[in-house]
């Protein structure tokens, strides 16, 4: 037996994705679609999915909510929820997956992960609540980000 056979029988490890929200397209989104182009059979985990405001290749994808999903008007109340988005990440069952890929600039990075998982995080600048965060969400962040 040579080294190369003995590899075809190590298993692929399985590999989920997770993303803040898909309730908007923006440059996040476009990382996701990268992600899922290199990783089709990755699912991608979210706390909300949106399929009417996003490319119709999404729907094409396996794509797993949270309970964030049901709540109502997402589309257009998604910032009113800020509170219940860490835990959306953390009510997460990604048990069945080796490797967890977080595309975050906010949440998807908190997901809980256990032992002899990995979690690998892709984090971009922060979302955009500064200036509207009193407006949308009737909460103040505070000394960070004055309102």
């Amino acid at each position: 037996m040579t080294c190369f056979e003995s590899v075809k029988d190590i298993a692929a490890p399985r590999v989920a994705i997770v993303h803040d929200y898909l309730v908007q397209m923006g440059g996040a989104e476009r990382v996701v679609e990268s992600l899922h182009r290199a990783l089709p059979s990755a699912p991608i985990f979210t706390s909300a999915y949106v399929p009417d405001v996003m490319p119709i290749g999404f729907r094409t994808m396996d794509i797993r909510t949270s309970f964030m999903q049901r709540l109502p008007a997402m589309e257009r109340r998604f910032r009113t929820y800020l509170p219940l988005y860490p835990f959306a990440f953390e009510s997460l069952n990604l048990s069945d997956f080796d490797i967890v890929l977080a595309s975050s600039s906010a949440w998807a990075h908190g997901v809980r992960v256990h032992r002899g998982q990995q979690l690998i995080c892709g984090i971009r600048t922060g979302i955009s609540l500064r200036n509207d965060c009193r407006a949308t969400t009737g909460i103040c962040l505070g000394r960070c980000w004055p309102c």
